[in-house]
């Protein structure tokens, strides 16, 4: 005889949607003595409508000696099954349906052989956090409105989940009761998992730094300190030769790196190029030197923003996916680093020193851009002070950066080049340049795409795009 387990209040879960309603207790109370060896004082039964039997039942659960005992239908087979014990982490896991690698889909919640998804109500990063740490990721971004589709399951498990995001399981969230909702599938929660990221560093930062005052280079604009830019890339186009047929790659705009596979720019950089005509190259310095570390890669991908403004500049930035190149992306190493990607709520803190990078002109009068890689120190601008000097063409979207009295700017051919400001220690990716009054004029600083704003469009893109 196995070993029988006494409960005071067993808890049947009747599954939402499609599922079979029982209202007969017995046959159920019956197969689960005799399957399960557990033996019954009372028994409830809850409906689809009837949603105050649910909260009644998860009262009762709560009140099993310390333990919950569960029990739902099986939808794919037809039968009781019972989820028994504490539902804790070993009880409990997570998958990740319909997304497009094994970081990324809508979350479904297994216990036993029952299967449900977690309504979106408050779900939020935390709670994404916790869901993949639970899959062996460590950091979480929470998507909304069944974003990688409606669920299949029948069942809703999860509903006003709230997580601190120091839970090992969701189990362990504050939640609704398990079962208890008032959602539909449409709102079923989705996340992105990344692994953590040693990004947004300058690995030779503190050698640079010994050998001179870097801060009395830069602050003026001048010649960048190799290495001390390693998130920046360059974009290359095709031109022909004058009277020639022969072709070179120019250089023409700057990029940021994001990570092994993926670069940030401005959209207005390829108005009139196709993927083949442009390369990427990271390590870069100086355009005349060949370095060990310096890579080129084709385009694999090229997205611009679907609501790209040409004639306002709104959400004047874009995607470039490389082309592995012998099977690896960008490699990382004291030369060549990520930038951190900023989430929505980064706070842009008015006169932060933030630097900007690229091979542009130094001057407006200039007819070329410069060989070797060039740099200066800016602050970020308040917004109604930018919008005192550009009237209404300042959207959300954007940031701008610079000094009120003009003299430090980006300029032609710096567009898609990063602003980077050192936050907490690390290098963001907080801007992306891309346009201006002609460049370092008084009252006129530079505009840049205000990256926290698209947050969410480049961490989905980069998602559907594996």
């Amino acid at each position: 005889m196995p070993n029988r387990r006494i409960a005071q209040q067993v808890v049947i879960l009747i599954s939402y949607g499609n599922c079979t309603q029982i209202n007969d207790p017995n046959p159920i109370a019956e197969e689960l003595k005799t399957e399960h060896a557990v033996e019954f004082f009372s028994i409830a039964i809850g409906t689809k409508e009837d949603i105050n039997s649910f909260r009644v039942m998860e009262k009762m659960a709560s009140k099993i000696d310390g333990e919950q005992h569960f029990f739902a239908i099986d939808e794919h087979w037809g039968i009781w099954k019972a989820i028994n014990n504490m539902i804790t982490q070993q009880d409990v896991r997570v998958e990740l349906v319909n997304g497009p690698n094994n970081q990324s889909g809508r979350v479904e919640i297994v216990i036993g052989n029952i299967r449900g998804t977690v309504c979106d109500d408050n779900w939020d990063d935390n709670d994404a956090k916790v869901i993949c740490r639970m899959l062996g990721f460590e950091v979480g971004k929470a998507l909304n409105k069944s974003h990688f589709g409606e669920g299949s399951a029948c069942s809703i498990l999860l509903d006003e989940v709230q997580c601190d995001g120091t839970e090992s399981s969701i189990m362990t969230c504050r939640h609704s009761g398990l079962g208890l909702h008032d959602c539909g599938h449409h709102e079923d929660a989705s996340v992105i998992c990344s692994p953590k990221k040693n990004y947004g560093r300058r690995p030779l930062e503190n050698n640079l730094r010994k050998k001179r005052n870097l801060s009395q280079r830069t602050i003026g604009g001048g010649i960048a300190s190799q290495d001390f830019y390693p998130w920046q890339a360059g974009i290359r186009m095709r031109k022909r030769k004058k009277g020639s047929r022969q072709h070179s790659f120019e250089q023409t705009c700057g990029g940021i790196i994001l990570n092994n596979r993926w670069i940030l720019s401005a959209a207005h950089c390829f108005t009139h190029h196709r993927s083949g005509d442009v390369r990427v190259y990271t390590g870069g310095h100086d355009l005349l030197n060949n370095y060990s570390f310096e890579e080129q890669f084709e385009f694999e991908q090229l997205i611009k923003h679907p609501n790209y403004n040409s004639s306002s500049h709104d959400n004047d930035i874009a995607l470039i996916k490389v082309k592995l190149n012998n099977g690896y992306g960008i490699q990382f190493n004291d030369e060549v680093q990520p930038a951190c990607l900023p989430d929505a709520s980064m706070h842009y803190e008015t006169g932060l020193t933030c630097h900007i990078s690229g091979w542009g002109r130094t001057s407006l009068n200039s007819t070329t851009g410069q060989t070797v890689l060039d740099a200066a120190e800016v602050r970020l601008i308040d917004d109604e002070d930018c919008k005192r000097s550009y009237n209404t063409q300042i959207t959300p979207n954007m940031v701008c950066a610079g000094y009120m009295e003009g003299g430090i700017d980006a300029c032609h051919r710096d567009s898609g080049g990063p602003l980077v400001c050192r936050v907490e220690g690390l290098y963001y990716v907080m801007g992306v340049v891309f346009w201006g009054e002609k460049c370092a004029l008084p009252e006129y600083t530079g505009v840049y795409a205000k990256v926290a704003a698209f947050q969410f469009w480049i961490e989905t893109t980069i998602a559907l795009y594996p």
